[in-house]
């Protein structure tokens, strides 16, 4: 993941990414064909206790626009949530994918917008 954007109703997208710490900008997701999804820590972790990959299953379905993943817990004994990235997909290349959710509250829609750019 290399971007990642917030746009609140008409307001300005802030950059949610640059806030984040070091050791989740240098995570590194794999979407391989056969279905698995891959997350690398990094150099860095934010938990040295955590293993340093983890791996769930992605798919694509409303005719291959909407794209979701499921990433494991680091660990079982944890109460810690499956990890999900399920959004529309704007754009994909062999380089290049972004990744649009939207959602409506109070007839305020917000935007995030997730970038991931092949390593």
């Amino acid at each position: 993941m290399t971007a990642v954007t917030e746009k609140v109703g008409s307001e300005p997208a802030k950059d949610l990414y640059t806030d984040e710490p070091a050791c989740l900008r240098d995570n590194v997701y794999q979407f391989q064909t056969d279905g698995v999804c891959v997350l690398d820590e990094g150099a860095t972790r934010c938990e040295e206790t955590n293993p340093q990959t983890r791996t769930g299953t992605w798919a694509q379905s409303n005719s291959g626009m909407t794209l979701k993943a499921t990433i494991k817990p680091a660990t079982q004994s944890r109460a810690e949530a499956n990890m999900e990235i399920g959004s529309t997909i704007e754009s994909v290349s062999a380089t290049r994918l972004v990744l649009v959710k939207r959602e409506t509250t109070a007839g305020v829609t917000t935007e995030t917008r997730m970038t991931f750019t092949a390593q």
